[in-house]
């Protein structure tokens, strides 16, 4: 599976990782400073300031942590570029699929408003930060996200799934649950083939822990799991 990664000479991710360790510092100084103010004035405020979380920042942090991992000699990865990039199979559905790598199944599901999200369950009730990982609609073209136009054109509706791939004993992690599972998705169909485990160091920043290809008996396996 051919995916979009970044890797720097350990030394220069270091000075760059300095560089916004200390440029999210003042960041936060200022964000705490405008929380301060926004209390004095209405809970409503301060509910709204906490809520909008400054792009820049969140952005600022993600590189941060994006140049740490470099700086320790890894490979990383931002999940709206590699989505975007990987495009949409003949189903109009997202090539890749995400998981967190103790889950079964991994169910897709998207709406005009609210983006799109990879879980463990194929209900939306009941979702939250344990069992789903919410991304936003811009990381997808139109045609994944405007359900109306996929009803009307016949398309996959949702939820469709995956099956998570097994990882193999000597690249299974003894946490499983603190780390993803990225692949290219046979959505209702058949197992997978190339995944890549990943750590995430951001909301949507992960590093590359290992990759593989699963053997046609590993795959044989997952036809029996059940749904």
């Amino acid at each position: 599976m051919n995916i979009v990664t970044h890797q720097e000479d350990p030394r220069i991710a270091r000075i760059h990782f300095k560089d916004y360790r200390a440029r999210v510092a003042v960041n936060r100084v200022a964000r705490r400073q405008r929380l301060e103010e926004a209390a004095k004035k209405s809970r409503s405020a301060l509910y709204w300031a906490r809520k909008a979380k400054d792009q820049l920042a969140q952005e600022d942090e993600e590189l941060m942590q994006m140049y740490k991992a470099m700086s320790q000699g890894k490979r990383v990865l931002a999940l709206g570029e590699v989505l975007k990039e990987s495009g949409l199979d003949s189903d109009l559905l997202p090539k890749l699929a995400i998981a967190r790598a103790d889950w079964k199944w991994c169910y897709f599901r998207a709406t005009p408003f609210n983006g799109a999200s990879y879980s463990t369950e194929s209900s939306s009730y009941g979702h939250n930060n344990q069992n789903s990982l919410e991304v936003p609609s811009s990381f997808f073209p139109s045609e994944v996200t405007n359900t109306t136009w996929r009803a009307n054109n016949n398309k996959a509706r949702y939820p469709t799934k995956a099956m998570v791939p097994t990882i193999p004993a000597h690249l299974r992690p003894d946490e499983p649950k603190k780390y993803w599972i990225l692949w290219e998705a046979d959505w209702d169909k058949r197992p997978p083939v190339d995944p890549v485990l990943l750590c995430r160091i951001g909301l949507y920043a992960f590093s590359v822990v290992a990759e593989w290809d699963l053997t046609p008996l590993e795959r044989s396996i997952l036809h029996g799991r059940p749904s």
